[in-house]
């Protein structure tokens, strides 16, 4: 009730960078609550100042005070706008209730956390007095009644596939208000876990303890049995328990930590044996010093994709749509795991690199961006990314076509938009303050919020202007179209790791890997050798499968080496590239230095000492050859290194009908 309110006057100081800004919205969205949220933001702020060590001065009553500048040695070069964004932001993630014990409070660190849950807090729903005040505000501003009605006149986002589809989900605010309570539980849980870890055994723990079973009614809540059924209610339940026994850290919390994965699992066969449109994940982890956490994502089904394979039993994919308010950020675009009966991909992911780098490349003679820590100064890196920008549009326009304009257009826009929040970011360098990326092609509330308190009003103008063109139902349907084709390049290499993970011990690491990584034979067992065995084969194997997208699966997997990375993903770059180059009869020099320490290093997680000139060089000779070669030539490749060919998968039309057995 005092924290929706708290967090939004805490939000509004953060966008002017203000100690001061919060207190008119804290009057206004209180109402009667509004000298309590007042006592709650100024707790938070004080805990923040407290927390963070800074010598702030003080009011009389001992609060900090809002319009100085902190004290001590280093007040000469002081940053003050910055530290005033670090202390709220601090003082917003304490409210939101996301203390970390594990994290370390950086001002870089504590703003993307910031905006990563900023962006996830759902919108709140106006309450009667709430409504009253929009229907005054309305009145008020009858003069702007033209641009009104050009705003409700804009159409209705379209979806990347129908929310309902073959799936039976909850009615739109049950179903926020269902994924709120889990959000809460989970946020109760991590609240008493961390208590119980810092050895609190006074009132404030069986107070949290407490909390946590206060919450749990509202997510097995008596009208949501109607829909699901009382096996899913029942899976739900034992869901619950099992997250709470995998807090308990301890001697046995492997086996409960294995209990939690499986209780997740049972809970997501029973939403699939009633056709739910819902799926759970879990995240786990046992600290050293014996502290164990747990959680739970939250995810509503866009998309199921079922596949047979030439032999053996079906395999899915879902596209996942991140439901919850956790600021435990995803990075991958999808995954999968030996205990869990599905592939995922992750729609919100996909669509941020379709939005920030795959779409803006589309715009003609654009370079698509491409992570590198140095040379941006290099004119073969300058190469690099343009003709990966050339790669992207030329996979585009063969997988859509007759839509070139059209998709040239959306590039311009996304490219404008790109380029306007770079611009900013550079004005805004001295102040310590970044704008993040647009990660949609619709523009969040926070996110315009926050461009508009650190920008001009012109720029909000351009903003408007490209929004108005890009939220036109023939760019989202573009929009959505390019996102669809490119979770099929993720979709197909998570699926390879499906059939690899049913093949038991048939599948092991081949020769070549074996050879490369210079171990014995006898380790070629071992799990940290599997994992790069695995991840070689579903790289591999997404370059043959989807020859159409070859290019640009093959320059996203190249990057791999370009940002440095080494371990699972690096040797797959190397050997798949080299590989690639001897099939199709190139000449290219081995990439490995001839430093031994680079391989060695490679194999840990980095690729310092690699000649990015030359993966570049093979880069481009390999871009040089047409998607149908490179998709035959992974064929052949993958077929050479793992003993017999590719399997086949047959698309299955109807996979909305549960199989007897989880797949």
């Amino acid at each position: 009730m005092l924290r929706r309110p708290a967090l939004d006057a805490l939000a509004r100081a953060v966008a002017v960078a203000s100690l001061a800004a919060w207190e008119p919205v804290a009057r206004e969205a209180g109402g009667v609550l509004a000298p309590l949220v007042r006592w709650k933001v100024r707790r938070a702020i004080r805990r923040a100042v407290d927390e963070l060590g800074l010598d702030w001065p003080r009011d009389a009553s001992g609060a900090p005070a809002s319009q100085v500048s902190p004290r001590g040695s280093a007040s000469q070069s002081f940053d003050a706008v910055g530290s005033t964004v670090f202390v709220l932001q601090t003082a917003w993630l304490r409210v939101r209730g996301l203390p970390d014990h594990h994290w370390i409070p950086t001002a870089a660190a504590t703003s993307e956390r910031y905006f990563t849950e900023l962006a996830r807090l759902p919108k709140a729903r106006l309450g009667p007095t709430g409504r009253v005040l929009v229907l005054v505000a309305s009145v008020v501003a009858i003069a702007a009644v033209v641009p009104l009605a050009l705003a409700l006149a804009k159409p209705a986002p379209v979806e990347y596939a129908a929310p309902t589809g073959p799936f039976v989900v909850l009615p739109a605010e049950r179903e926020a208000a269902w994924v709120g309570a889990v959000t809460d539980w989970v946020i109760a849980l991590d609240q008493f876990m961390r208590a119980r870890a810092d050895g609190d055994l006074s009132g404030p723990l069986a107070e949290k303890k407490e909390a946590v079973a206060a919450a749990r009614p509202a997510v097995l809540a008596e009208d949501l049995r109607a829909t699901f059924g009382e096996p899913v209610m029942a899976a739900l339940g034992a869901m619950l328990d099992a997250a709470e026994a995998a807090t308990r850290g301890g001697s046995d919390w492997s086996r409960r930590e294995d209990a939690f994965a499986t209780a997740v699992r049972d809970a997501n066969r029973a939403l699939r044996q009633k056709n739910l449109g819902y799926f759970f994940d879990s995240y786990a982890v046992l600290y050293d010093d014996g502290r164990a956490e747990a959680a739970l994502y939250t995810f509503r089904i866009a998309a199921r994709e079922a596949f047979r394979p030439a032999n053996g039993a079906p395999v899915e994919a879902l596209h996942l749509r991140r439901l919850d308010s956790l600021n435990i950020v995803q990075f991958l675009l999808g995954y999968t795991s030996r205990r869990m009966d599905v592939a995922v991909v992750l729609l919100d992911k996909l669509e941020e690199e379709v939005s920030t780098r795959l779409g803006p490349a589309l715009m003609p003679a654009r370079e698509m961006p491409l992570h590198m820590p140095t040379g941006d100064g290099e004119q073969w890196w300058l190469d690099v990314r343009k003709r990966a920008g050339q790669a992207v549009r030329e996979a585009t326009y063969a997988a859509l076509p007759r839509q070139q304009q059209a998709l040239s257009e959306l590039g311009e826009l996304l490219a404008r938009r790109t380029d306007l929040v770079a611009d900013w970011n550079l004005r805004l360098a001295s102040r310590q303050v970044e704008l993040h990326e647009f990660p949609r092609l619709e523009v969040d509330a926070d996110y315009r919020r926050r461009f508009e308190a650190l920008t001009s009003r012109e720029a909000r103008k351009v903003l408007d202007e490209i929004q108005e063109r890009l939220e036109v139902e023939e760019m989202q349907r573009l929009f959505i179209a390019l996102l669809a084709r490119h979770a099929k390049a993720v979709e197909r290499h998570e699926l390879q790791h499906r059939l690899d993970y049913a093949a038991g011990d048939d599948f092991g690491a081949p020769p070549i890997l074996v050879r490369a990584l210079g171990i014995r034979e006898e380790r070629k067992d071992d799990d940290d050798i599997k994992r790069i065995a695995y991840e070689l084969s579903a790289y591999t194997a997404e370059l043959a499968r989807d020859p159409e997208w070859a290019h640009v699966n093959l320059t996203l997997l190249a990057e791999h080496l370009y940002e440095g990375s080494g371990g699972a993903e690096g040797w797959s770059a190397i050997l798949v590239m080299e590989g690639l180059a001897a099939k199709l009869g190139l000449t290219a020099p081995a990439l490995p230095a001839a430093d031994a320490a680079v391989g060695a290093t490679l194999g840990l997680g980095s690729a310092d000492g690699l000649d990015l000139e030359k993966v570049a060089a093979l880069h481009a000779e390999l871009l040089a050859k047409t998607p149908h070669q490179i998709g035959a030539a992974a064929a052949a490749l993958w077929a050479d290194w793992f003993g017999h060919p590719l399997i086949e998968l047959t698309r299955i039309d109807d996979p909305k009908t549960p199989s007897a057995d989880p797949p």
